[in-house]
């Protein structure tokens, strides 16, 4: 039993010193990327409050942040689809067929209002 314990409170100790390593990581790149970015003077500050709120606001969820280069490639991927190229922009993109239809039918651009 105090073999458990010590073993559970070894895991959460570990959780917890990866995920402080997480938080000062994402908070030194936001500083880094806010640097090449921006013209703010005190970045790190920055970092450390926008951080800082979304411990607060996010505290004990799973968030997941999706990545902005699929988007990109997913537009792309749209804009070269002629209505018969399925199998090619699988191969152009290095998806299957399968996610290429997926990606078709999921990621309808909006629909142009006609003004009448």
């Amino acid at each position: 039993d105090k073999t458990m314990t010590k073993r559970g409170l070894n895991d959460f100790n570990n959780k917890a010193a990866v995920t402080m390593r997480n938080i000062q990581e994402m908070k030194d790149i936001l500083a880094t990327e806010l640097k090449k970015k921006t013209d703010f003077e005190n970045t790190e500050l920055l970092s450390s409050v926008l951080i800082s709120v979304m411990c607060e606001v996010f505290a004990g969820d799973t968030l997941y942040i999706p990545m902005f280069k699929a988007g990109k490639a997913h537009s792309k991927l749209r804009d070269k689809f002629n209505g018969k190229n399925h199998h090619e922009l699988a191969r152009e993109f290095g998806y299957s067929t399968r996610t290429v239809y997926s990606i078709l039918k999921n990621d309808k651009p909006m629909q142009k209002k006609t003004i009448t």
